[in-house]
């Protein structure tokens, strides 16, 4: 008989860890990391601004979770333009709800931004139905594009040539990650740890796809360091609706009805792979934190709040099917063309 846990978990399930015991010295174990759950039932904006304001509430806030920030970075999902029935990018009412609960905190500035893979920020918010948010709400949209080197801890010369966007680590500047649930054919799934890749921009992510010589654990460490070096202020996953089978673009959309939440990317990331039921063996990015000793990447480690696990899990929520890490070359120079023609003909980015 398996006993149910603290995180509405069997007892066997919460035994389950990343790797074998003793593989990793943890630099930094934390213990009783929160990460709420919450049922959100559609895109209604009431009930997902209702489900997002209950899931930041154990978190202590919006508010406290901002603290002085005068700049808020809201970066949402934008792999690329497509409309918002098609699940690729993070939903507009989860982007409006955010804005509303970080407007009540009372920053000076609210942008979204991301840098997408193809094509610029504002086409990508256009196309989904996020830049009709914006121009409402009065809510500009940023390319990441602004890179500088940031300094890194010693000893880690393999990140030396890493260049994030430096708005996004300013003095007075917090970022909130917006993410979408989606299976993902070259990194497992992508959720809170995988969409701070955005920081990124569009040509040089292809150069570290590259570059890692497919190895999916050193780019799972990658972007570990990336959130270690912005370290948002909270991170949000959009799973009302999820992607399966084909992702992270040409899935099948499910419904799950979730909103979660957490300041550790590492444990919500943790918690959502096992609201879908997937392997936390197969997560790459989850696997290099463990070695890393970065963030919750254990069950025990992580106090789930609100819906326990066992009561949204999701059966047979389906994998996508393995593809190289690496971009092609063909793809690269179609993405660089897209790119200028966009610039060019901006018109059609509207």
């Amino acid at each position: 008989m398996v006993l149910p846990g603290k995180h509405g978990v069997g007892e066997a399930s919460r035994r389950k860890t990343l790797g074998a015991p003793g593989d990793a010295v943890a630099e930094f174990v934390p213990m009783n990391t929160p990460v709420a759950i919450e049922r959100c039932p559609d895109y209604d904006l009431a009930h997902v601004e209702a489900a997002m304001r209950r899931a930041l509430e154990p978190l202590g806030g919006m508010a406290v979770l901002l603290g002085d920030a005068r700049r808020v970075i809201l970066k949402p999902n934008f792999i690329l333009a497509a409309p918002q029935e098609a699940g690729q990018t993070t939903h507009p009412a989860v982007v409006e709800a955010a804005i509303r609960l970080i407007r009540e905190a009372g920053p000076r500035e609210i942008v979204i931004a991301d840098s997408p893979a193809f094509g610029s920020a504002q086409h990508v918010a256009n196309a989904c139905g996020v830049g009709e948010v914006a121009r409402r709400l009065g809510v500009p949209v940023w390319d990441l594009k602004q890179h500088r080197r940031v300094p890194l801890p010693p000893g880690e010369a393999e990140w030396r040539h890493l260049l994030v966007d430096h708005r996004c680590v300013e003095p007075g500047t917090r970022l909130v990650n917006l993410a979408k649930a989606k299976v993902h054919c070259q990194m497992y799934v992508t959720f809170a740890i995988k969409n701070l890749f955005g920081v990124v921009s569009g040509r040089r992510k292809a150069m570290w796809h590259i570059s890692v010589d497919g190895d999916r654990r050193r780019f799972g460490r990658m972007l570990i360091w990336l959130h270690r070096l912005v370290r948002p202020a909270v991170n949000i996953v959009d799973a009302v609706d999820a992607m399966e089978r084909m992702g992270p673009r040409k899935g099948d959309m499910r419904r799950v009805g979730v909103l979660a939440a957490a300041v550790d990317a590492v444990a919500l990331d943790r918690v959502m792979t096992e609201v879908l039921g997937l392997s936390p063996g197969k997560h790459h990015a989850l696997q290099a934190a463990r070695e890393l000793g970065w963030g919750a990447w254990d069950l025990d480690q992580i106090d789930v709040r609100g819906e326990a696990i066992d009561a949204v899990r999701v059966a047979d929520f389906k994998e996508a099917p393995v593809a190289d890490l690496a971009f092609s070359v063909p793809r690269m120079i179609r993405g660089f063309i897209r790119q200028v023609f966009l610039r060019t003909f901006p018109q059609h980015g509207r």
